[in-house]
């Protein structure tokens, strides 16, 4: 519905900062269009597929012992425990392979290739995520004040950002 004042249906349409709704009627002359004033106004749409709230993605809850049954323990314990793996010693630390890079827990699209560099850190490096699939959380652990980045959609854990990466956003993920 378009709003709690309108019981017509409506089809939604984005516009630059609301959400604008244009009114499904079978006359093309009586078509009207208002704000929607309730949820996030940031919609995604791709030629007519069902719109997305790019602000919320799917969560995924589970407890640990279904988290135990679907990662291997080395995941477990860096996803789920807040571990870290040795620098250098990961398999995608040192990949050229063009593609994607999904979380390890529940599969959400988190880095684009052509996003990632060397930062000689030993972990991979990428300058920019995905919209909308990154949760920050201050970390104080370890005698020190950090930024951890977390899967938005499972709280998997990713490790931290820093500010000192290259252009054109200037983080290290």
């Amino acid at each position: 519905r378009c709003t709690s004042a309108c019981s017509r249906r409506a089809i939604p349409t984005r516009t630059s900062d609301r959400l604008r709704v244009r009114h499904e009627t079978t006359n093309a002359s009586s078509t009207t269009s208002c704000t929607r004033v309730d949820g996030p106004p940031l919609l995604r749409s791709v030629r007519g597929r069902r719109l997305a709230r790019m602000t919320e993605p799917k969560r995924d809850v589970r407890s640990d012992d279904e988290w135990r049954r679907v990662l291997d323990p080395e995941q477990f314990r860096i996803l789920r425990l807040k571990g870290t793996e040795r620098a250098f010693t990961g398999a995608l630390h040192a990949t050229k392979t063009p593609g994607t890079y999904f979380c390890a827990g529940c599969d959400t699209k988190l880095f684009e290739s052509d996003t990632k560099f060397d930062s000689g850190c030993g972990w991979p490096s990428f300058f920019e995520s995905e919209p909308g699939v990154i949760r920050y959380e201050e970390d104080f652990s370890h005698g020190m004040h950090r930024v951890e980045v977390m899967c938005a959609c499972c709280d998997g854990h990713l490790g931290h950002v820093f500010p000192d990466g290259p252009p054109p956003t200037g983080k290290r993920y």
